[in-house]
């Protein structure tokens, strides 16, 4: 089972929920700046870029071999998955986004059922209220030319 974080953005009426799964991202380690961008991660991506450009300078820079420049960039990489999430979770925070809880379940999908569902019996079942409707005059047949 995996954990899961839930944040939900308090700007929004809709209730706009993430949930941000806990642990490591192989989508993040091989597709490190996309990944960033395609999560809206600006600031991430932008330091990513940065400093991958970094670290590849600096092994030209060194003259480091070509087996230790991709032992350095699988390492960046390695750190990048196991720290995804946590950039993820820092992002959606600083986005205005607030933790409102934690899930344990085997899929998103699970997770996303097991938090609605515990929010729904936390809050109760809403009441549904009719608005009062005017009464309507008998003389109207057609309901036409309502008087009140």
């Amino acid at each position: 089972m995996a954990i899961y974080r839930v944040f939900v953005s308090p700007f929004d009426r809709t209730g706009n929920t993430v949930i941000v799964k806990e642990g490591y991202s192989w989508t993040a380690m091989v597709f490190s700046v996309l990944w960033a961008i395609w999560h809206r991660m600006w600031i991430v991506a932008i330091v990513l870029l940065a400093g991958l450009l970094l670290v590849g300078i600096l092994a030209m820079q060194l003259q480091l071999g070509e087996n230790l420049q991709s032992l350095v960039s699988m390492a960046v990489a390695f750190i990048l998955g196991n720290e995804a999430e946590h950039l993820r979770a820092w992002s959606l925070e600083r986005a205005g986004y607030r933790e409102v809880g934690v899930v344990e379940a085997h899929s998103l999908d699970e997770a996303e059922l097991k938090y609605f569902l515990a929010d729904r019996q936390r809050s109760g079942p809403a009441a549904v209220t009719e608005t009062a409707r005017p009464s309507v005059v008998a003389d109207d047949t057609l309901g036409l030319f309502g008087t009140t």
